[in-house]
């Protein structure tokens, strides 16, 4: 049995991401895959108290950045991780796990941090070489909503096992056709701006997009490598994988901030973990829950962001 993750209450910001089995491309973006982590992302907001700050969905993984207000990041991964992969398995005519071990998940503990976690995600198209272009990218980003400095994404679908269900008739084709919307927030540090210091934040954003364009397209032409038609990103084989893998590495899990906090970050969960063991121990010998001593569990960690 897995062990239960904690997530400090004082940490707010996280940067999770997940690998689908075996590499495989199996969040390929076709207009149902879109259509579906769209469903998804909009069900995660109504049932929980969260916010997505940037996400971004490639072939076989997906980024995603969250602010929560409470600890229920379990809970949330449990039901979007489980509820999109019966949904993948039954478009892909599949079964079995569809994603690789557990999600990873990494607290951001400043605004530096938040804004590098942003950038790299929306990136992602642009360095895999899928895209030449962060907007041209066929699949699920939020990198339009910086871009178009918008509050929410749409996306519209046909609802065909609706369509099918009613009778399938020709007529009533207009009324399955619908719309779902995802709010997208913005890092702590865009709190409190005005007008024009909003403006020239996205200015930023997208100077930084367009530099990292310009390194990726240098990159292709030094290799002679090429943008594949979007045409063959959307039907690529599900089941296919990368033809050239990245060695898997074990990594030690870090928190992303300064590096005095990320200190703080370790000091903390060092002191609290022994104390942890033993009141673990002390319940299955005992069946009783033992009192733990003041300001060892839960870690205390001071929220480092600025509250405006």
């Amino acid at each position: 049995m897995s062990k239960p993750r904690y997530h400090p209450p004082s940490v707010r910001l996280w940067k999770l991401g997940s690998k689908c089995v075996d590499d495989q491309f199996l969040l390929a973006p076709t207009p149902e895959v879109v259509t579906l982590v769209f469903l998804f992302l909009a069900k995660m907001l109504e049932l929980y108290d969260v916010k997505l700050v940037a996400f971004v969905f490639m072939g076989n993984h997906f980024h995603v950045l969250v602010a929560l207000r409470e600890d229920r990041l379990p809970d949330i991964m449990r039901d979007f991780k489980g509820g999109l992969a019966k949904a993948l398995n039954r478009l892909l005519g599949r079964r079995g796990a569809l994603w690789m071990e557990r999600y990873d998940d990494d607290a951001v503990l400043d605004d530096d941090a938040a804004d590098a976690a942003v950038h790299y995600f929306h990136a992602n198209p642009v360095r895999a070489h899928v895209v030449e272009k962060a907007e041209a990218y066929p699949g699920v980003s939020s990198w339009r909503a910086y871009a178009e400095d918008r509050d929410s994404l749409s996306h519209t679908y046909f609802d065909e096992r609706g369509w099918r269900r009613a009778g399938a008739m020709e007529s009533l084709r207009g009324l399955y056709w619908k719309t779902v919307n995802v709010e997208v927030s913005r890092p702590p540090s865009w709190n409190g701006l005005s007008a024009s210091e909003r403006r020239a934040k996205t200015r930023g954003v997208i100077a930084a997009m367009r530099e990292e364009e310009r390194r990726a397209a240098a990159e292709r032409k030094r290799v002679g490598r090429a943008i594949p038609p979007e045409r063959d990103i959307a039907e690529r084989d599900p089941r296919s994988r990368p033809k050239n893998p990245k060695p898997k590495r074990l990594k030690r899990k870090r928190a992303s901030g300064t590096l005095e906090q990320v200190k703080r970050f370790e000091e903390a969960y060092r002191t609290m973990l022994p104390v942890y063991r033993t009141a673990s121990l002390a319940f299955r010998e005992s069946g009783t829950l033992p009192a733990f001593p003041a300001g060892t569990y839960p870690p205390r960690i001071m929220y480092a962001f600025v509250e405006t």
